[in-house]
């Protein structure tokens, strides 16, 4: 039955050894297709990802040994962070897949893709991205979580058609394991969870 599916498809999370991965629907991606290696779907990389790295360069490790494939659900970039402040980018580009590393302390992701773009330029692709970057390089990355939720707010989008609402914020503090969730964009509710740490 399609229940016995759902642990294989989170959009986004967070594990024990603060390794935080999000996706994003971008307008188009392309996997590799190498014989040589198993195929996983796009939504299974966050599983794989959650389940096996404990860190950026682990996950980035993991990732190369893997076909992804985006038929069936949208094209998808991913953004991966660790409690060391690593983070990156991954994007599959012309049946390669595509690293981007901040320069900075943080690094910002949402519906574009990057690749092949000068990354001065990123800003003038997307307002969302313009705001969360602007809002990180004014106060050198570090927000509280109520500051992180805040900006989440700020860039959030609404819209006509559920499609394009943003259905879930999160907060993940990736050394303490607090997550703070807000659904549908009810931001004067916010949910707190706790994961054990190792």
């Amino acid at each position: 039955t399609p229940l016995l599916q759902t642990p294989y498809w989170p959009f986004d999370g967070m594990n024990e050894h603060g390794l935080a991965v999000g996706l994003m629907a971008i307008s188009s991606a392309d996997g590799e297709s190498d014989p040589q290696k198993v195929t996983i779907g796009s939504l299974h990389v966050v599983r794989l990802l959650l389940d096996y790295a404990r860190d950026v360069e682990e996950a980035i490790a993991l990732l190369q040994q893997y076909n992804v494939d985006f038929t069936g659900g949208p094209p998808l970039h991913y953004l991966i962070a660790d409690k060391l402040g690593n983070s990156a980018i991954i994007e599959y580009i012309g049946g390669e897949m595509m690293v981007l590393r901040s320069q900075t302390p943080w690094q910002v992701s949402t519906n574009f893709t990057l690749s092949g773009i000068n990354p001065e330029k990123w800003k003038y692709y997307c307002n969302r991205y313009a705001t969360a970057e602007a809002k990180l390089s004014s106060n050198n990355g570090e927000l509280s979580a109520a500051e992180a939720m805040s900006l989440l707010q700020e860039v959030s989008q609404s819209g006509e058609y559920p499609a394009i609402w943003s259905i879930w914020s999160m907060v993940y503090n990736m050394s303490s394991g607090d997550i703070q969730v807000v659904m549908n964009r009810k931001y004067e509710q916010i949910y707190h969870f706790s994961l054990p740490m190792q």
